[in-house]
């Protein structure tokens, strides 16, 4: 589509309707991009972000990876970069790891510098007031590493109340993953079974959080757990519309609440929790709220198949 809308649409006409008629598609475009750099001396560069993502989190049946053409069939005058955080993905083929692995064609991107870090402090609002000793454990606490920056960041001015100093001491340190520190906060609340509940919730959720319906969801006090333990953890698109900052988190709860008291993944609890979210989709009284259209999603994950076919006309 990307490709498409650049000018690249192949030679066949309609809308693919198989998997082979897109990789078809995929090899005119490709073909088409090599003319326009025979021609205009325009390289085409396509980059295809988070291959970890799509192996991590979607668990496909027919993985994307598999489809990115071999090295040897992609013409001259286009140019593939592949993000990936690692190249041991299972449907990744052999070919493109030993191609990306040869004569330096791997970049590895490097933690941020120190001075990166405080050019980043410095335009980062609500840090006009931090001293140069808060600076420097601010960098010694996230080493550079950009997500566990901005949480840092976002947890020392999310008006909790603690002073600089206290804050800094509070957050985890990095220490080479950011699961590291995700497991160091699950630790913290795994016992308060409310707020790791809310969390479950919020995790299933494909739509923005709407902070307003949020008391109907829980007590005071696990909203408030929720807020000064969590809320660095979350975008802030306005007073009532959160949503996951980076998706890694909103993965790890899920996984999380998806598991027995034992550590083995019991799709009961997943059953559960969409039933809890598909009465919660009933509430909202506008219809144009997105909420209410979401009921069938979570019928469809609780396994409520009667009430889904009974949802529709």
């Amino acid at each position: 589509m990307s490709l498409k809308n650049h000018g690249f649409r192949g030679e066949s006409s309609g809308q693919p309707g198989s998997r082979e008629e897109y990789l078809s598609l995929l090899g005119e475009q490709l073909h088409q991009a090599h003319a326009k750099w025979k021609n205009d001396a325009i390289t085409t560069v396509i980059m295809v972000d988070g291959l970890d993502h799509n192996q991590r989190e979607h668990n496909p049946l027919q993985s994307l990876l598999s489809d990115l053409p071999p090295p040897n069939t992609v013409p001259d005058g286009v140019i593939f970069v592949l993000g990936s955080q690692t190249l041991e993905l299972n449907d990744l083929s052999d070919t493109i790891k030993e191609h990306v692995r040869y004569e330096s064609r791997t970049i590895v991107i490097s933690p941020l510098t120190r001075t990166n870090v405080y050019a980043a402090i410095k335009k980062w609002p609500g840090c006009s007031e931090l001293t140069d000793d808060n600076k420097k454990k601010i960098f010694e606490k996230s080493l550079g590493h950009p997500l566990s920056l901005v949480y840092l960041l976002e947890f020392i001015t999310g008006g909790s109340g603690r002073d600089y100093d206290e804050a800094i001491d509070d957050f985890p340190l990095y220490q080479g993953h950011i699961e590291q520190s995700y497991s160091v906060y699950w630790r913290q609340i795994e016992s308060n079974q409310k707020l790791v509940d809310l969390l479950a919730l919020l995790s299933r959720l494909r739509e923005p959080i709407n902070t307003q319906v949020l008391g109907k969801w829980s007590d005071h006090s696990t909203i408030r757990a929720f807020i000064s333990s969590a809320s660095h953890y979350f975008k802030k698109d306005s007073d009532i519309s959160w949503r996951f900052f980076h998706n890694s988190f909103r993965l790890f709860i899920l996984d999380k609440t998806s598991r027995n008291l034992f550590g083995n993944f019991d799709d009961s609890k997943n059953i559960e929790y969409h039933k809890v979210l598909a009465e919660h989709c009933i509430q909202p009284t506008d219809d144009n709220d997105p909420m209410r259209w979401e009921r069938v999603y979570h019928l469809f994950n609780a396994r409520q198949m009667e009430a889904v076919i009974d949802l529709n006309p």
